[in-house]
């Protein structure tokens, strides 16, 4: 896995798909997409940032050509049950499978992790969005610096949630607390939204989700600081990490995966309806304000990441 390093840290892995690593599909003969409604696996519940972002594609996608994008949730550890259970035997372009990376790929390494990486075909990164360690609206908390002065008395004893083990959102917690000299204690739970209703429960004072507006979230939690190299438009008055005096940038771009066996024509069909998306107005600017950035990528060969 020659990329896995980069994959962890976004500066690097856009670095990577810049220079070439996410390749487009080869020419070939044209074919059309989509020919009908689309079925969209998600791996988390509804609400989540992912969820969001494909409601938007839909919008754009039946307005430009009739089609819907029609959710299935499957939920469950970290993502790992949408995932482990993709149907390869779909290779007609009728049914995508959302992904988070470098999520998917850190979640390759859990033990019992049932994925097959080498039989999907990433066609598309519609989108990027940083992270952000948030808290309930009523926390003491008011500031960051107030959230490493109460680990710092108590070692070990504040649990932060977290959408999943071997994430971004863990690796987030993790180089937080060895930056800020404080311990914590990571609670793995299925997604954001799960993440988000484990802190109405008093021991849960804080977790790492997107730094998007949630609907879910207004006026019942709160960011305290984003993982990004500048601050969020969709939220202008809060401070990076690193203008608090962190190094810490870590985020998830959000995409889709066909089987491997689908065609290259295919592929590239859906590549193409996708950038025609991207370069909406509504779906650039519905987008930005939920906090989102749109990178502009191409097709990934997940062979380059299991040399």
């Amino acid at each position: 896995m020659r990329f896995f390093l980069a994959l962890l840290c976004p500066p690097l892995l856009a670095l990577v798909l810049i220079s070439g690593v996410f390749l487009l599909p080869e020419p070939a003969d044209a074919a059309v997409w989509p020919a009908q409604d689309i079925r969209v696996t998600l791996p988390f519940s509804k609400g989540n940032a992912i969820d969001l972002l494909m409601e938007l594609q839909g919008k754009s996608l039946l307005a430009s050509t009739g089609s819907h994008m029609i959710p299935n949730h499957v939920p469950g550890r970290g993502g790992l049950n949408a995932w482990a259970t993709m149907d390869f035997s779909i290779t007609d372009g009728s049914v995508l499978t959302a992904v988070e990376l470098p999520g998917l790929l850190l979640r390759s390494l859990q033990p019992s992790n049932g994925l097959d990486l080498k039989n999907m075909a990433l066609c598309h990164i519609s989108a990027y969005a940083p992270l952000a360690l948030w808290v309930p609206e009523d926390s003491a908390f008011a500031s960051l610096e107030d959230f490493i002065v109460a680990a710092r008395k108590t070692p070990r004893t504040l649990q932060v949630a977290g959408p999943g083990s071997y994430s971004p959102a863990q690796i987030a917690a993790l180089r937080f607390d060895r930056q800020a000299g404080i311990q914590t204690l990571y609670m793995p739970f299925m997604g954001d939204m799960e993440a988000m209703n484990a802190s109405a429960n008093a021991s849960i004072v804080a977790f790492w989700a997107d730094a998007i507006r949630y609907p879910d979230f207004t006026g019942r939690y709160r960011p305290l600081a984003v993982a990004a190299e500048a601050r969020s438009a969709a939220f202008p008055d809060l401070p990076t990490f690193r203008e608090l005096g962190f190094e810490l940038v870590e985020g998830s771009f959000r995409g889709y995966v066909v089987p491997l066996e689908t065609s290259k024509p295919m592929r590239q069909a859906i590549f193409e309806t996708f950038e025609e998306i991207r370069n909406d107005p509504f779906f650039i600017n519905a987008a930005a304000a939920l906090g989102f950035s749109i990178p502009a990528v191409g097709e990934a060969a997940f062979a380059e990441f299991s040399d």
